[in-house]
């Protein structure tokens, strides 16, 4: 599991999620994930990131600048608007 960036576990936490990531794409290149639980541990591993991003804001551990923020926005928005969609599309 992904440690909290709270209590200076930060790096840490990101090492973790990007060893997490390397092993997901290896898995799924040497076809030991199929594309179902591909999907799956990319899933986890957003939530996992989204926590850490808000853990790292919420403790004011690093300042964000503006334009990072703002570059990052629209980013989040196409994922929101598209997986909102394609949520509601599947459940009718």
């Amino acid at each position: 599991m992904i440690q909290s960036s709270y209590g200076g576990g930060y790096m840490q936490s990101v090492q973790h999620l990007t060893d997490a990531l390397n092993h997901a794409l290896q898995a799924r290149k040497d076809g030991a994930l199929d594309e179902r639980g591909f999907y799956m541990r990319l899933l986890e591993l957003s939530a996992s990131l989204v926590t850490l991003l808000q853990d790292e804001l919420a403790n004011r551990q690093i300042v964000m600048a503006e334009g990072e923020i703002r570059k990052q926005i629209p980013l989040i928005l196409i994922m929101l608007e598209e997986q909102i969609a394609l949520f509601r599309a599947r459940r009718g």
